[in-house]
């Protein structure tokens, strides 16, 4: 699988991180994965680092259906960090999908930007 995440529970963070092939199974094992760990808290800031995607197999369905499975509470501030116009364009998709919740979804380009936007204690 293309995508991994570690717990920072210091910072209250969850750092993903996916690189290659990313499809909507990738998104909706990434989602039981965070719900099957003891270590994950769905209240976590959450910092996803999609820059190094180079393939983009994700639907609109999968979207909807990885929202539906989101392991994330109401307001939790998630930020995806996005290299290629397509991997930003699929993200800003799942941005206005997630509109009405559960968490806020940000998407950028630029790494510091994402950091400071999900706290300044994670601004290095």
């Amino acid at each position: 699988m293309p995508t991994h995440f570690e717990i920072d529970h210091a910072r209250r963070l969850v750092r993903s991180t996916s690189i290659g092939r990313l499809t909507d199974e990738d998104l909706r094992a990434h989602n039981r994965g965070l719900i099957d760990s003891s270590d994950f808290d769905p209240a976590y800031r959450h910092l996803w680092d999609v820059r190094g995607v180079t393939e983009l197999d994700v639907t609109s369905d999968g979207l909807r259906s990885a929202k539906g499975s989101s392991p994330w509470t109401k307001h939790t501030r998630r930020a995806f960090v996005c290299g290629s116009d397509e991997v930003f364009g699929v993200a800003r998709m799942a941005e206005m999908l997630n509109d009405e919740g559960p968490s806020e979804i940000c998407v950028f380009r630029d790494m510091s930007e994402a950091t400071g936007w999900l706290g300044p204690d994670l601004i290095d």
